[in-house]
């Protein structure tokens, strides 16, 4: 059945994070702490898409190599941290790069939840439709009750500050849903699929040494970032080639 303790962790998990993901964005109109709203709102969005964007782009890798559940507490966890920061922002800056790791940090918690129930459910694709279902639909759910009960506690009169606070609890509880109830794969809490290998770095030197005709001679590729990205695609995608 789909309804089961791990859905249920997942679902609840994926409906909190998104609730307090949502905070900031019914709050930050409502900030005029900082300077004209004209001026500080745009500034707060387009950090907050930007966080999105880049945390979809590499939050991705940390779930295949550390595995879900751990990713997926751990960003949890960062994004609690990330609205008590913009509950005790002083400055716009401070406000914005909040937003900014919110979304980053939010980022994560969708590819770890599927990371999950691919592992759990391979080769019961009804159970793994039904997965996805659920944890579409909390997330949806956490979404919309977030920008509500934030619209709420702001008609009540309640300081945004203590809005964000309450927002980084409930990303909090969502962390120890899934520290307390989830698990990478069947019976195994902490052994994902791709765990981390002590010995990647030693493997790639070896890969490099081995095609000397693909490395670069010079210019911004020998940059030691570029090194650092061969290193991760190579540990990656070189064993399944």
């Amino acid at each position: 059945s789909i309804w089961n303790g791990l859905n249920g962790a997942l679902c609840l998990s994926l409906a909190l994070t998104a609730a307090a993901t949502s905070v900031p964005v019914a709050l930050v109109a409502t900030i005029i702490e900082f300077g004209p709203t004209a001026d500080f709102l745009p500034r707060a969005v387009s950090s907050a898409v930007w966080g999105t964007s880049v945390g979809k782009c590499l939050n991705g890798f940390c779930t295949d190599m550390v595995g879900a559940r751990r990713t997926s507490v751990l960003y949890a966890t960062m994004l609690a941290v990330s609205l008590i920061r913009l509950a005790l922002a002083t400055t716009p800056e401070q406000a914005i790069w909040a937003c900014f790791w919110t979304e980053f940090c939010a980022s994560v918690q969708w590819p770890a939840a599927i990371a999950t129930l691919a592992t759990h459910y391979r080769g019961h694709g009804s159970m793994y439709e039904g997965g996805i279902y659920l944890a579409a639909l909390a997330s949806r759910v956490g979404s919309l009750a977030g920008i509500v009960g934030s619209s709420f506690l702001l008609h009540m009169n309640l300081h945004w500050r203590a809005i964000a606070a309450i927002g980084a609890y409930m990303s909090l509880q969502a962390a120890a849903a899934i520290y307390l109830y989830g698990w990478d794969a069947p019976s195994q809490r902490n052994q994902p699929q791709n765990p981390i290998d002590p010995t990647a770095w030693r493997h790639y030197q070896s890969i490099k040494a081995q095609n000397r005709h693909l490395q670069p001679q010079s210019g911004i590729i020998k940059h030691p970032y570029f090194e650092w990205l061969a290193f991760l695609l190579s540990t990656m995608i070189w064993p399944s080639m």
